[in-house]
Formats: C-alpha cells, structure tokens, sequence
C-alpha cells in the first residue's frame, strides 16, 4: 500500500482579508513523511473532490498543483475547485503525489473529510433574504428560485405588429393592444399651476404664480414659511449644555435636552463606576472585538454553554487574526503571536496561526502551535498548554510544551520543556529539552542531550547521546551508546549494557542489536560503568556488578583496605573484587574482561595442567634478591623485591600496565616459586640424608672389620 512509504499529517485553513469578498479557494497544509522521515525538496500533487469516503463520484475538476515545496515534511499550497462546490453536502478530498517531474503519481489512503470551516458554516446557515449577487454563481437563479410576487419571472410573450403590450403577469406572459394609430395629441391644456391656454399648435406655458412644487423650485428660495411642518422638519436651532444629550426635536426645530446617568467611557479614564451595570462589551451572544488597523487583534467569545442562564466562560483570542479555537471549544486562550499561513513573515519560516482545539487549552505566544488533539470529543486533551516556539503541539490531557520547535507532548500529562524535536508520549512522561529525545514509558524522563529514549517504565535517561533506558525503573547515567535494559539497572560511560528482557520497552539507538536475556526482567539490579575503550560491554546475569577501566581503578576504604601510601587500594590494569557466595564458599573471581582471575584456584576452572618446569624453584629462588626500600613520596619503609629483577627469572612473575611497563610483583604467582624450591630442597635433602645413611653403614663395616683385625693379631 502506499501508506507503507507515506505518512501525512493535513490541515485546512480558510480566510481572507478584513474587507475583502470571500472567494472559494482556500489554503491546503499537511506533513508529508517518507517512510517515516520528513519529506524534502519539490513535489507534484492532483487534488479531487469526492461524495464518498471511498469510492463514489468525483465533484468538479481536477486541481494540479506541480512543483509544490516540501520542507522539513511540511508544504502550503492554494486550492480552488470553482464557484460551483461546497453547496453543502459533505465531501472527501482524494490526494495524489509524486516527486517533482518523475515517476507515477500515488494516491494516499484514506481521503480526508473537509469539515466545515466557520465561514462555510455560516454560507450553510444563510438566514432568510440575507443572499447578495456576490453570494450566487453567476446564471444559477432560475424560475423555480425566485418569488415572482416580488421578482419578475422573464417575459415570453410577443404582441402582433399593430399591437402594443398592455400589461405583464407574474409569469412573463402579455396583455396586447391595438396600437392608436393616427390618435396624436391635438392640443396642450395649461393644467393647475401652469399658465398659458390651451395649444393646439404653437405657444407657451408658463409656471403660474404661487403654484410652485418641489419639483421646479429655485435653489435657496424656500423658508419656513412655504414648508409644512407636518412633514418637513423646520430648521433644529437649540442645542443642549456640556454634559447634557438631545432627547427630542418638536416640529419647528425646538430641542428638548437631558442629563445621561453616564457618559460613557471617557479616554482619559473613568471614576465612580458601577461593574454591575456599566461596561465595555456586548450584551448578546456576540463576541467583543478589539482591532488595530483595522484588523481584529484581541476577541472575547462568550462560551455557548450557560450556568445561571449566563456563559458559564468565554473564550480569549489575541495576536494574529488568523488565531482560532475550533467551533465548540470553552475556556480556550490564545495570549498571541500567530501568523497567517503562506508565507505572511519574511523572515520566518513555516508561518502558521496557534490554535486551540479542546476545551481550556493555552497556546501563550509564538506562532503554529496547537493545543489540543483536535479529534472527536473536545474534552479528550483538555487543559493542554503551549507555552511558545513554534510547530509545538501539546495533544495529550493536561500536557505541556513550554517552547522550543517541532516538540510533542502527546500522552496525558506529559511534558517537553524545550529543545527540538523531542517527543514525550506516554503518561506523564516528560523530556526536559535536547534534540530528539523521546520519554515513551510511563512516568518516564530524559533530561537532555542527543536521541536518548527512555522506554521504560519509570525510567530516566540523564543526557548524553545515543542512550537507551528500557528496564521498568532503569537509568543512564550519562555518556553515549548505553543500555540500561534490565529491570532496576544501572549504566553510564560508553557502550555499557545490562541486557533487556521481555518487559523492557520499545529499544532506541542504545539498545539496538542487544540480544535480550529471554525471560520477563533481563539482567535486573546490575551496575555497569564502562570507559571509552571499544566495544560492548555487557552483563552476563542479573544483579552483577561491572567497571571497565583499563587504566586502572581506585578503591577507597576507611583502615579496612590500605597499601603504602595509606588507605588506598590501588590496581594496575584490572580489578579483582573476591565475593563470598551462597553459604559462605567463595564465588569465582573474574578480571576487569569479566575472565575467571587466578583467585578461582578449583580444578573445575583448569585445563592443560602441567609440572612446573625445575628451573623455576630453587634456582629462581636462589636468585631472588630480598631488599629493604622506602615508598617515593611517603619515605615509609617496606620489605619486598624488585619488580625487572623478579621478571628476568619469568615474566608471568610480574604486572605490567597498558603501556608495558612493569609495576608489581604477581606475589601469588612467587608462593608457587617458593613451593617448589621448598620441595627442591627436601628432595634433595632425602638424596644426601640417604648417602649419608649409606656412607654411616660402610663406615660401621669398615669399623667392624678393623676391630676383627685388632682381635685376630
């Protein structure tokens, strides 16, 4: 289907300018989005009218529109289908595009239903005799329209040649008569006010004396004396004093004056004032209008639902008059800004009106806003609030964009502080500002930064870029390329994971292409702080513990850890933590690469087991110079071994940083050293304590032998 490449978002404005005639164009806007992404440069469009939401039958022409500019996903363009459209009858408008000059055109599905606008729903509503010729098409006033006792039906009929039209019907049809013919005048008589005799050739009439009417009077000749006061008004020669009004004027130009209980509103200001009876404003259903230049710049509609018999609140409009709360709408407020769409600001682009659409929303200030979702009932996103910016839409119950551009606050309660372009879309969800951030887990956060989302429930991304919090109750830290996917974790540096699991939310750019753990709460209550060296690194079960820091890491304790320097314990490379588990045994202890470290000693993590060669017992022992030392920087003196001595005898004896340099003495590995010169020496202690055995046998044969000599002399 086409919807799968586009998506619009389309809206309709109608008006013209104060004073001017309405005419049937009107301004067409809409979003336009590719696959999901905002749609840019030239595109051609083919609007058409239908009578049905599908199907049906297509009304008047087709209106091209070739070249249109879409920026950003948003384009304006002007549509007229004639004078003949819009009589009445509801209508869909069918929308086919393409981009500019190439390709098929493709029509969007569904068509859009035109609603009625307020100056459409007022032509529809036209009260009686309220019709002028600038209201009809010209030509489609027919016979059947008019009332022919008022308007004279065309006249269809024809006298004979000798005849005359005596009179005309309703119809148009004629009354003939035969023509006078050779019955001229034959004389002229002077008649009342004329003087002159009857002519039957040639003379003169004249006007006679004192007969003179209106119609033949001299300018600046009549008085008061030639009017008749009955019908004409005599020349009004009082006035009434300072303060005082006119209340009558008798027949012979007599004023009778009074004195008003209150002159109005004075534009040096006023005093004594009653509010209950003295006010500016109206005391109908119509709205207050205050204009500049001629142009309406702040309106007061009063709501149509009444308590007490009264408005129960009114709706305030100000700024552009191009501002609007839809018809239905109570309690809206409009503070300013708005503009008229179609490029009415030089100097700023996508120029829009702000409007409110539910009942009790505010849009503050800026221009294009919205508040209010603007569908069905105009209480599902009441009390929204645009507080400025522009293109910000607050469509949720109670939501709230403060400013910023192109932001939407879409869930009940939800918030954008600012920024650009961040999404806040569940209950009360809430992006503090940045640039296309999204809070879609209930309750959830994203203080700032760059495309952070925050999935979960109760979860919380606290800047940075690229970050994901999808756990219920998870949060990043900070840093870039983070997921916090299990339930209750915690990450932050670079690229530091605890893996989600099936209840985690929707993943954003930080959890994309996690594997997750498959079951409900992932590798929940883990810590994981990664540096900036490349790569994941990631939990491999809940409730672990995990730093990378190949530089190093320091732990500080209180007297219970300590190393020369005082209460500080410092490894090169990786940090090996010893853990006690179930029962009090000890659980395998793992490096930094999260590898089984030599502190797990069991068989059950060996392979490859070997005799240690001889060359590194006695003999290595022997050649171990013990030396006493002081530590630089404290003076304390220590016992110990020189680290390069201890590695020429094996460089496994020893501890080396990222930069291969050697530091320390591995002195676990040099008890294993030790052990076996210990059994070197006992070895061959058991050889010479057995010669000695021997040689102690012979020397006592060689004894006995000498003494049976003695005794054989």
């Amino acid at each position: 289907m086409v919807r799968s490449r586009w998506a619009w978002l389309a809206g309709v404005w109608l008006g013209s300018a104060v004073g001017a005639p309405l005419g049937p164009g009107f301004t067409y806007q809409g979003e336009l989005r590719t696959s999901g992404v905002a749609a840019q440069g030239s595109h051609d469009f083919e609007f058409r009218l239908f009578d049905a939401a599908s199907g049906g039958n297509q009304i008047g022409t087709t209106v091209t529109r070739l070249a249109v500019g879409v920026s950003d996903g948003l384009f304006s363009t002007e549509l007229d289908f004639g004078q003949a459209q819009f009589a009445g009858d509801a209508q869909w408008l069918e929308i086919r595009l393409r981009p500019a000059g190439s390709g098929a055109y493709q029509t969007l599905s569904p068509r859009t239903a035109l609603t009625a606008a307020p100056y459409a729903w007022a032509a529809a509503k036209t009260l009686s005799n309220s019709v002028t010729g600038l209201s009809l098409v010209d030509g489609s006033v027919g016979a059947a329209d008019v009332d022919s006792s008022q308007v004279q039906r065309r006249v269809s009929g024809v006298c004979a040649a000798g005849s005359s039209i005596r009179s005309i019907d309703a119809g148009g049809a004629v009354l003939c008569e035969t023509d006078d013919s050779g019955n001229g005048v034959t004389a002229i008589t002077a008649g009342a006010g004329l003087s002159g005799g009857t002519i039957t050739t040639t003379g003169t009439l004249a006007i006679a004396s004192n007969a003179v009417t209106g119609g033949m009077l001299q300018d600046g000749t009549v008085g008061v004396a030639d009017i008749n006061t009955g019908q004409v008004q005599a020349r009004v020669s009082g006035s009434c004093a300072a303060g005082q009004y006119m209340r009558s004027v008798d027949a012979g130009g007599t004023v009778v004056c009074g004195t008003p209980a209150f002159n109005g509103w004075s534009l040096g200001g006023n005093a004594g004032t009653s509010p209950a009876t003295q006010f500016v404003g109206t005391t109908d259903a119509q709205p207050l209008v205050l204009a500049t230049q001629g142009t309406p710049a702040l309106r007061l509609f009063p709501s149509s639902t009444l308590y007490n018999g009264v408005p129960a609140t009114s709706n305030l409009i100000g700024g552009s008059s191009a501002n609007a709360a839809i018809v239905g709408v109570r309690g809206a407020t409009i503070g300013g800004g708005g503009l008229p769409v179609g490029g009415s600001d030089p100097e700023l682009p996508n120029a829009g009106p702000n409007q409110v659409t539910d009942h009790f929303g505010t849009v503050s200030g800026g221009y294009n806003n919205i508040a209010g979702d603007g569908i069905g009932a105009a209480r599902s996103a009441a009390v929204a609030f645009v507080g400025g910016g522009n293109n910000n839409v607050a469509s949720g119950e109670g939501a709230v964009v403060v400013g910023g551009q192109f932001n939407r606050a879409t869930g009940l309660t939800a918030t954008v502080g600012g920024g650009y372009w961040n999404w806040s879309l569940e209950t009360s969800a809430a992006v503090a500002g940045g640039i296309f951030n999204v809070a879609s887990g209930k309750e959830s956060f994203v203080a700032g930064g760059r495309d952070n989302t925050a999935s979960g429930l109760q979860s919380a991304v606290a800047g940075g870029i690229n970050n994901d919090a999808t756990g219920t109750g998870s949060a990043v830290g900070g840093g870039s390329d983070n997921c916090a996917g299990g339930f209750s974790s915690w990450v932050a540096g670079v690229g530091a994971v605890t893996r989600p699991g099936t209840s985690s939310g929707e993943p954003g750019n930080g959890c994309a292409g996690i594997t997750g753990t498959g079951d409900s709460n992932g590798d929940e209550g883990s810590f994981v702080w990664a540096d900036t060296s490349p790569g994941l690194y990631a939990t491999t079960a809940p409730k672990q513990f995990l730093v990378r820091a190949e530089g190093g890491a320091v732990i500080s304790g209180a007297g219970n850890v300590n190393d020369p320097a005082g209460n500080r314990l410092r490894v090169a490379g990786t940090l090996r933590v010893d853990t006690l588990g179930p029962g009090g045994s000890q659980a395998v202890c793992r490096n930094a690469a999260n590898q089984i470290s030599s502190c797990s000693s069991s068989a059950r993590y060996k392979q490859a087991v070997a005799d240690l060669d001889g060359a590194l017992g006695l003999q290595a022992a022997q050649a171990l110079r013990p030396v006493s030392f002081e530590w630089r920087g404290s003076g304390e003196a220590d016992l110990g071994f020189i680290a390069e001595e201890v590695a020429q005898l094996d460089p496994r004896l020893v501890v080396r940083n990222d930069r291969g340099e050697i530091e320390g003495v591995k002195y676990d590995r040099l008890s294993v050293v030790l052990a076996l010169a210990v059994q070197q020496l006992a070895s061959a202690q058991g050889a010479d304590n057995a010669r000695i055995a021997r040689l102690e046998a012979r020397i006592d044969a060689l004894i006995d032998r000498m003494g049976a000599l003695e005794h054989g002399r």
